[in-house]
């Protein structure tokens, strides 16, 4: 089964989760959202990562990279 397959777009991912859907370390998930190449969602003090968005993340690297 693809990666983009078994990540769900409706549900929310803490940065641990994403970088391991990912193949990142937590620090470069963290980062990317940090700066806004990956974006979150801020609650309270929790960030979180929507899977539509690491969807468009990996679609986007693949873009970049081909």
């Amino acid at each position: 089964m693809k990666l983009i397959d078994q990540i769900s777009k409706d549900r929310c991912y803490s940065a641990m989760e994403a970088s391991e859907w990912l193949g990142l370390p937590v620090k470069s998930v963290e980062k990317f959202g940090r700066i806004g190449d990956l974006p979150r969602v801020k609650i309270g003090r929790r960030v979180l990562f929507q899977g539509r968005d690491l969807i468009e993340f990996i679609a986007q690297a693949k873009k970049d990279g081909a």
